[in-house]
């Protein structure tokens, strides 16, 4: 009985490690400046236009016109931010780099239960994906790619938890 109680808690110390390496790996990345490239401008200008009460809609162009490119997700979670901190460009990355780290749990449980030795495979690539420097990157911008990875591992995850195939 005292070995599985003590394997959690080798293994709840070997992700918690994991999970400081996604987090250093994302502060690493993490600057005050918008990035002058992909769509953070996009998702901000929506955001700002959510949490001025305009709803979901294109107000960077000489005509307020409803969105269509975007989903509305990302720009919901930014919209609070945007209200509370305009101008900020830092900590609208911060859900982001949440999502990083969620995006890495989901890895190490989707490999925990899957690989053998379960502890240690699942470490090794849940630190992969920590350490890389495109998901460190994403972890540190106004961007959804941690939000969809963070979502997509979590889905196949819990999905095979149930003893289901994705």
């Amino acid at each position: 009985m005292n070995g599985g109680r003590s394997e959690t808690r080798v293994a709840r110390w070997v992700l918690a490690g994991v999970l400081s390496l996604a987090l250093v790996a994302g502060l690493a990345f993490l600057n005050p400046w918008l990035d002058s490239d992909g769509d953070n401008a996009g998702y901000l200008t929506l955001a700002r236009s959510i949490a001025e009460g305009r709803g979901f809609t294109s107000i960077n162009f000489p005509e307020t016109i409803p969105h269509t490119q975007y989903h509305p997700l990302y720009p919901l979670l930014l919209a609070p931010i945007v209200a509370l901190f305009p101008g900020n460009w830092l900590l609208p990355k911060l859900p982001s780099l949440l999502f990083h780290l969620l995006f890495v749990a989901a890895v190490w449980a989707l490999f925990r239960n899957r690989t053998r030795p379960a502890l240690w495979t699942a470490a090794l690539l849940a630190a992969a994906v920590a350490l890389n420097r495109h998901t460190a990157e994403h972890a540190a911008a106004t961007m959804t790619e941690s939000l969809y990875f963070a979502l997509s591992y979590a889905a196949i995850a819990f999905v095979e938890s149930r003893g289901e195939t994705p």
